[in-house]
């Protein structure tokens, strides 16, 4: 049992299939910097690469109590989802909404609209 009474930031996604609340705590910075040696800094850059969106919903799976692979996440989440799965965390997370968190929904919308155009064979 804990000794804390507050309760803790949350956001909500349906990045593993059905819509579940996570919570915003400190062991997702943790497990970010631990297990895959980044920072949430690292990912406001505006070229951050899918890899690396998906390292940061790992570890918040992990803080999370959800036990999975980094594989397993790039083997069955869309680009997109990745992206928004980490501008609902920046919304809540950053009382303003960042300018990170608007080139992620930026880029969240372009892999969406990629992911939906099927090229003509010849």
């Amino acid at each position: 049992m804990s000794i804390f009474t507050k309760s803790l930031k949350t956001f909500k996604s349906d990045i593993l299939g059905e819509e579940k609340e996570f919570k915003i705590n400190l062991a997702i910075q943790a497990n970010l910097k631990s297990d895959h040696g980044l920072t949430v800094k690292d990912l406001s850059a505006e070229d951050v690469l899918d890899e690396d969106v998906a390292k940061f919903v790992h570890a918040t799976l992990k803080a999370n109590g959800m036990e999975t692979s980094l594989e397993d996440i790039m083997d069955n989440v869309a680009p997109y989802e990745l992206f928004e799965f980490m501008t609902s965390y920046n919304m809540v997370n950053n009382e303003n909404f960042t300018l990170a968190t608007n080139r992620l929904k930026d880029k969240s919308e372009q892999k969406k609209t990629q992911e939906k155009v099927t090229p003509i064979k010849k």
